[in-house]
C-alpha cells in the first residue's frame, strides 16, 4: 500500500494555530482528499513537570494544562462531526496517572484525570453513533521517552520563581529532589522497539480492532498489582503504597540532612534492555524520565493507498516511545 504524509504544525497552546489547523485539515478533506474518509483522530501530546505543588509557576501550569488537556479537546471538538459522519475513531494516549494522581506530579495528573473523565463522557455520546473514543494507557516506558528533556529548565524556573523564604525552607529538599531527576533530564534518541513488544501490540488494537475497547493498557504484573491496590485499599494504606511505588525524594523536615527518598523507581524489567533492571541495577533505579517535551505538535493526514481513509494525528513526538513510572 502507498501512501503520502502531508504535516501540519499546530502549537496547541495557541489558539489561532488550532482554528488554523482545523481549517487546512477540512480543507484537504474538501480539496486533495476529496472522497477520502476521516479514520482517525489520535491525541498523543503532553508536557509534564515534576515538582511539588508550591513549586509550580503560573507559566507551567498553564503549558501542561492547554497541551494536555485545553488543546487537545479544541482542536478535537470541531472535526468531531466529520468523524461521526464517517464513522471513525478518537484516540486518546492517557496515563496512569489519570486513575491515581501523584505527588510531583500533581498538573500532569489533574490534566491526564480530565481527559480521562472527558473520554469517559464523550464514549457514551458517540456510541449511537458507532463512532468508538478509545483510550491508550502505555504504561512505565523508563528509557524511551523525551518528556523529560525539559525537566532541568523547569527546575529552574521554579527555584527562580519562588520567594526567599520559600527557597529557604526548600533549599535541601528541592537538591535532593532535583538531583535525583536530572540523570535522565536530557534528550535522547528514538530507539525502535521489538516487533513482538506489548506496547505495539496495544498500539495496533486501539488503531486497527474492528471493535476497540474503550481502554487499551500496557503494564506489567508490578502495574497491575500496585493500581489494583489502589482501587480497593483504605486510604491510609494507599498514600504508604502511592510513596513506595514512586520512590521519590520526601520532604523529611530537616533542611541540612540529605536523604534518599526510598527505594528505586520500580519499573518493568521485562522492557528494559539498556540498562538493566534498576531492581537489580541500583545506579539505573536513580532515574524518571518521559516522553515528549514540546508545545509544537505535528498534525498529519495521511491519505492511504486504497484511497479512501486519512489519518489525523494531534502529537509530538514518534511512537513507540516509552514512559516512566505514574504516566
Amino acid at each position: 500500500m502507498g501512501g503520502r504524509l502531508i504535516p501540519l504544525a499546530l502549537n496547541l497552546i495557541d489558539k489561532l494555530s488550532i482554528y488554523k489547523t482545523q481549517d487546512a485539515v477540512q480543507n484537504l478533506f474538501e480539496t486533495e482528499l476529496r472522497g477520502c474518509q476521516l479514520y482517525a483522530i489520535v491525541n498523543n501530546s503532553a508536557v509534564m513537570c515534576f515538582g511539588e505543588a508550591e513549586w509550580q509557576t503560573t507559566t507551567l501550569i498553564s503549558e501542561q494544562v492547554s497541551v494536555n488537556l485545553n488543546g487537545p479537546l479544541m482542536f478535537t471538538l470541531s472535526l468531531l462531526d466529520i468523524l461521526r459522519k464517517d464513522r471513525g475513531r478518537l484516540v486518546f494516549v492517557t496515563s496512569h496517572c489519570g486513575q491515581q494522581p501523584l505527588p510531583g506530579l500533581s498538573v500532569y495528573s489533574a490534566t491526564k484525570a480530565g481527559l480521562h473523565a472527558w473520554c469517559t463522557a464523550v464514549r457514551l455520546e458517540l456510541a449511537p453513533h458507532r463512532t468508538p473514543v478509545v483510550e491508550l494507557v502505555p504504561g512505565s516506558f523508563l528509557l524511551h521517552s523525551n518528556i523529560c528533556a525539559r525537566q532541568a529548565h523547569f527546575f529552574d524556573d521554579m527555584w527562580s520563581n519562588m520567594k526567599p523564604g520559600q527557597q529557604l525552607f526548600y533549599e535541601t529538599y528541592f537538591g535532593r529532589f532535583r538531583d535525583y531527576l536530572l540523570p535522565l533530564c536530557r534528550r535522547r534518541p528514538i530507539e525502535p522497539f521489538p516487533a513482538d513488544d506489548p506496547l505495539l501490540e496495544s498500539i495496533h488494537g486501539a488503531l486497527f480492532d474492528k471493535h476497540p475497547k474503550a481502554i487499551y493498557k500496557c503494564e506489567s504484573w508490578r502495574y497491575w498489582a500496585y493500581y489494583t491496590a489502589f482501587a480497593f485499599t483504605p486510604r491510609f494504606v494507599r498514600d504508604k503504597l502511592i510513596r513506595r511505588f514512586l520512590a521519590m525524594p520526601e520532604y523529611n523536615g530537616e533542611n541540612h540532612a540529605p536523604v534518599h527518598g526510598g527505594d528505586p523507581p520500580l519499573v518493568e524489567p521485562d522492557r528494559l534492555a539498556h540498562p538493566a533492571d534498576p531492581a537489580d541495577d541500583p545506579h539505573a533505579g536513580n532515574a524518571i524520565r518521559r516522553a515528549n517535551d514540546n508545545n509544537l505538535h505535528n498534525q498529519t493526514a495521511d491519505q492511504q493507498g486504497c484511497g479512501t481513509k486519512a489519518w489525523t494525528f494531534v502529537g509530538d513526538h514518534s511512537y513507540p516511545t516509552k514512559l516512566p513510572p505514574g504516566y
